[in-house]
């Protein structure tokens, strides 16, 4: 089945070591060892926002995460879904 966010979490911990070169970049770096579950904020064509990261894919460098919102001590999951965004095309991640 290989390193497929299709199923979240249970496929992409599977491989989480052999990853493609071409997903090189702090963000990368930052989503390839992130626990599944945990909230992140960051950066995609200039707008921030907050994400409860299910998976990232080594092998085309895709994150899947459902979208959150983020307020003090306090995040609540969005009804509008997952989005799956390229890791080399965040401008800045970081823990929420």
């Amino acid at each position: 089945m290989g390193c497929s966010c299709s199923s979240y979490v249970s496929s992409c911990n599977s491989c989480s070591k052999s990853y493609s070169k071409s997903c090189d970049g702090c963000a990368c770096d930052f989503f390839r060892d992130l626990r599944p579950g945990t909230v992140v904020l960051l950066s995609l064509d200039g707008s921030t926002i907050a994400i409860r990261f299910l998976c990232f894919d080594p092998k085309s460098c895709c994150v899947t995460g459902q979208i959150a919102k983020a307020a003090e001590d306090e995040v609540t999951l969005d009804s509008r879904g997952v989005i799956t965004f390229d890791c080399r095309k965040v401008g800045f991640v970081g823990l929420a």
